[in-house]
């Protein structure tokens, strides 16, 4: 978690170590229109500053904070072996009031029962992912503007590289796909190659969410709610200490594309691994076999990790600055609470044979 501080800058113990950072900072100019016609609250920008520790750095961190609005905020994100940490102080300058931590933990490749469900012997194969899959490989870093917004890229490779991951932050409102990246996120594009064992078993990605605050399920993500994104769920971390309510979230697309076709992804609950102290998430994604090796599967898929800015709601015209409606969406939980907690018993078992790779 991001704890050193100075009078503007909050960084993570292990970047706050390195000695070498190169920064780079800038402001997004305001976007005047937004998705379907949508008018975006003028100026809603922010400033993002970014530290990448030496010529060939392995981990990462933005800083971004609010700029114009009545009220201002700031929220962190830093990259480190796998795991992504957001930070976010309602009030700039002040302590953290929301946060949560991001890993990839594993790819999993389970066994359907041919009605949606997992058995309980769901794990057919197992790839243990964490800290020990990435570190290796540099971090590329690009700066770019769209339609006068800066927009920072970070790519990043698993030590194989058959894991790429894309993280994008706007210092304004940018066109994405048919919606709109917000100043108030990040987006996580994640490409995924595996070859699976067998040709009965889907691919699942485990992630794991660490957090000391109460994690709820949302039918619709923020961004979904206010028409700058369709058909995403999300996991809302929020803190309503002293009567003030703070939320960040992960978000997601109910679709992926796999193998070139696109089709509808399965997220099981949240749920507590005993082993990790974090809360396991599994997304399955569907099978299609459309290659010349039917076990070569080429998932990508669009997670967000964001912020509920109180800034943002401060606007004229902008949201209630309160967490987004909670509403548990059981239906579209193709893997049940006692399916995962199966799923999570077998991973604690087959990660400890790490000689036994999926691939």
């Amino acid at each position: 978690m991001i704890r050193p501080r100075s009078a503007t800058v909050k960084l993570s113990v292990g970047l706050a170590a390195a000695l070498l950072l190169a920064t780079v900072a800038g402001v997004g100019a305001a976007s005047t229109t937004g998705p379907s016609g949508l008018a975006v609250p003028s100026p809603a920008q922010r400033s993002v500053q970014v530290w990448l520790p030496g010529p060939q750095p392995r981990q990462f961190g933005v800083n971004s904070v609010s700029i114009g609005a009545p009220v201002t905020d700031e929220f962190q994100i830093t990259y480190r072996q796998g795991t992504f940490t957001l930070d976010y102080e309602r009030a700039a300058g002040g302590p953290v009031t929301s946060s949560y931590s991001l890993t990839l933990q594993g790819l999993a490749e389970l066994r359907t029962t041919g009605d949606g469900e997992f058995s309980a012997d769901a794990v057919a194969a197992y790839t243990p992912l964490g800290a020990a899959a990435f570190g290796n490989r540099t971090i590329q870093h690009t700066e770019t503007t769209v339609n006068g917004v800066l927009v920072d890229t970070f790519l990043i490779e698993s030590n194989d590289g058959f894991i790429v991951m894309k993280l994008t932050v706007s210092q304004g409102f940018v066109p994405e796909g048919s919606g709109w990246l917000t100043p108030m996120e990040a987006e996580l594009n994640l490409q995924i190659n595996h070859t699976m064992t067998t040709s009965d078993t889907v691919l699942a990605l485990q992630v794991g969410i660490s957090t000391s605050q109460p994690l709820q399920v949302q039918n619709e993500s923020w961004d979904d709610q206010h028409d700058f994104a369709h058909n995403e769920h999300a996991i809302n971390v929020t803190n309503d200490s002293n009567g003030v309510v703070s939320s960040t979230f992960f978000a997601w697309s109910n679709e992926a594309t796999v193998n070139g076709h696109v089709g509808t992804v399965s997220a099981s609950e949240p749920v507590l691994n005993q082993t990790s102290g974090a809360y396991d998430v599994y997304f399955a994604y569907p099978r299609f076999n459309l290659t010349s090796n039917s076990n070569e599967i080429e998932v990508e898929h669009d997670p967000t990790l964001g912020v509920v800015s109180a800034a943002y709601a401060s606007l004229p015209g902008g949201p209630l600055p309160t967490g987004p409606g909670i509403q548990a969406d059981v239906a579209l939980y193709a893997v049940s609470l006692v399916a995962v907690a199966a799923l999570v018993g077998g991973t604690a078992v087959l990660a400890s044979r790490r000689g036994r790779k999926a691939r």
